[in-house]
């Protein structure tokens, strides 16, 4: 499980507040294809939203209701500025979901 597999989520959980659920996205690759890089990230998030929006996490949290969500990128490689920079605009458009993007580098 991992960016490159659209159709499955990386992780999930619940976050550090009683409301929030938090999903993992798993990026292990580097970014000398950055172009395909960037469709990858940004199919990866648009299924989450999707995720999000039909309430797909009621099949892991059946009784449990989320008014907030978060979207954790966690990169093998530093993203690139554009990379940074397409992150930005994409959580400024989820905002009005009440979706955020977090992001941090393991390698």
């Amino acid at each position: 499980m991992a960016i490159d597999n659209q159709m499955s989520v990386d992780g999930i959980g619940k976050g550090k507040e009683p409301d929030e659920l938090v999903l993992l996205i798993a990026d292990h690759l580097d970014w000398t294809k950055e172009k395909d890089h960037l469709t990858l990230l940004q199919n990866k998030i648009n299924a989450y939203a999707m995720f999000i929006e039909s309430k797909q996490y009621k099949n892991v949290y059946h009784n449990e209701e989320f008014s907030r969500f978060l979207i954790q990128i966690m990169f093998l490689h530093s993203p690139t500025e554009k990379a940074k920079k397409f992150i930005g605009v994409a959580e400024d458009y989820l905002k009005q979901f009440r979706i955020r993007i977090i992001t941090d580098t393991v390698g």
